[in-house]
């Protein structure tokens, strides 16, 4: 039976009983909740949702546009915007926009400083220099503004590839000096501006001074590659001794570990053999490349 045909037989009943007036109250109460299940046992019923019909299964679900054109181009579409366009281009910078600010102002700093105290240099000058630094790089960071702003948020492989070759064609040449030493910054603006307005007696002291640190930094390689051959060969005190006195005969052929092994291979073999031992000829004679780069040989010393 449904909940109004209940309702009604209930309202006939109940006044068939002639109930007194003190209990028809009660009466109305039942009544009223009665219509008031039968009302949320509707909405229920609407609020549920319908199970589908049979054909509804057995259609195709709409595909999204963009992967309708991934399967059609056959290629996979890669989603960038503009923050993620950014955090990349000054990721290659030494991390934000904010860190490569500071990078910036401090390697220009330290640069004014270094050369204050070779040669000496004025307030005016060092304030120039600066803001001309400061220029420099507001001018790089509006230019990769730029660049970004015409970046597609939707791109293919290569496409992304093609777009990130403009990125690295702008920001390359930073890159470089903010990556290896104040001795290339020379085709930066600020340098050549500070340089303009150096004497020669000033400019002298400057080029002696990086004569020097050049020839410290390549015999600091030299000293560091003939460390690593005598930890992969072993070498003895004497041996090692030896072997220092080779290498600052041509230092040139001792700044990296492949091009002093190349050297070491290309000695005459009697030569070799008055150096190093039956086993350390045998470790010359492999590829660097399949040396162990962790062998540790003790050689007792008499």
């Amino acid at each position: 039976m449904r909940m109004p045909e209940l309702v009604r037989v209930l309202a006939s009943q109940l006044k068939a009983q002639h109930f007194p007036r003190a209990k028809h109250r009660v009466v109305h109460a039942i009544v009223f909740l009665a219509l008031l299940l039968n009302g949320y046992s509707h909405s229920i019923a609407q609020d549920k949702p319908k199970i589908p019909r049979a054909i509804d299964r057995d259609r195709e679900a709409v595909e999204d546009p963009a992967e309708i054109d991934d399967k059609q181009g056959g290629d996979r579409l890669i989603e960038m915007d503009r923050g993620r366009w950014i955090d990349m281009v000054y990721g290659q910078l030494g991390g934000n926009e904010a860190t490569f600010d500071q990078n910036y102002r401090r390697r220009v700093r330290l640069a004014l400083n270094r050369i204050d105290l070779i040669c000496g240099i004025s307030d005016t000058l060092r304030e120039k220099v600066q803001a001309t630094a400061e220029l420099e790089s507001q001018r790089l960071k509006a230019d990769i503004l730029t660049l970004i702003n015409d970046a597609p948020t939707r791109l293919t492989q290569k496409q992304y590839s093609d777009f990130y070759q403009r990125i690295w064609k702008l920001i390359q040449p930073y890159q470089s000096r903010m990556n290896q030493g104040n001795n290339q910054d020379g085709e930066a603006l600020w340098r050549k501006v500070l340089t303009s307005q150096l004497d020669d007696k000033q400019q002298q002291k400057i080029t002696e001074d990086a004569t020097k640190r050049t020839a410290y930094r390549e015999d600091v390689q030299r000293l560091e590659t003939v460390l690593k051959i005598t930890r992969r060969l072993g070498l003895s005190r004497d041996q090692r001794t030896n072997l220092d006195k080779q290498s600052q005969t041509h230092p040139n052929n001792w700044q990296n570990l492949d091009m002093a092994w190349n050297t070491l291979q290309a000695l005459p073999d009697a030569e070799k053999r008055s150096w190093f031992t039956p086993f350390q000829l045998e470790q010359l004679k492999k590829p660097l490349e399949t040396t162990n780069d962790l062998q540790v040989v003790i050689m007792v010393e008499e």
